[in-house]
């Protein structure tokens, strides 16, 4: 029982590192099977309209990635001490689900444009909430965490992106890094808890 409660912990842990290998391969291949694709003049949420004909490689793909996100998110709460924390991670999970929405409401769909806003806007917030609480445990994690959303913040103002699919991307890349942050600090963590 122990070491099922273990190998759930640490696959959860993982979860966010699942979460962004998935999305990076959906868009990826979402964009390798449309050629028309550009990020010049598209929109991410393109790949996965309804007048697409393989639409379902986007949005299934987000779905899936929604639930390891999902899952990180509860991991986050579960180990975050402070209302803070738990306040962001409890925001990365509703982003989480958003993301999942995305994929149920695909581009064509009323909701969908406010459902992606919505998703950025969150993760962002959470990531900086959670940045703040990361202070507490572990200053260079949280200080990069509130870098990283910083720059997001500054570069999405100052750059004039040819297109949102663009600046879409950068936010992306900003989630990336900072889940690799996040793996950084949850490994250094096992690793000193083994030592002891």
């Amino acid at each position: 029982m122990v070491l099922l409660l273990r190998v759930l912990k640490l696959f959860m842990c993982f979860s966010g590192l699942i979460a962004l290998i998935i999305g990076s391969l959906t868009i990826i291949l979402a964009i390798s099977m449309n050629p028309w694709f550009s990020l010049e003049r598209n929109a991410l949420s393109d790949l996965g309209a309804i007048d697409i004909l393989n639409n379902y490689v986007f949005n299934m793909g987000l779905m899936i990635t929604s639930i390891f996100m999902l899952i990180y998110s509860i991991y986050l709460i579960l180990i975050l001490n402070n209302k803070i924390g738990i306040v962001g991670s409890s925001l990365l999970l509703l982003a989480s689900i958003y993301l999942f929405l995305i994929g149920v409401f695909p581009e064509g769909t009323y909701p969908h444009e406010i459902i992606s806003y919505e998703f950025f806007l969150l993760s962002a917030i959470a990531i900086m909430l959670m940045g703040i609480s990361f202070l507490m445990i572990s200053k260079i994690h949280g200080t990069l965490s509130i870098v990283l959303i910083v720059i997001g913040i500054v570069l999405a103002i100052i750059i004039p992106w040819p297109s949102i699919g663009a600046l879409e991307l950068m936010a992306i890349v900003i989630m990336g890094l900072w889940i690799l942050v996040m793996l950084h600090h949850h490994i250094k963590y096992m690793i000193l808890t083994k030592k002891r």
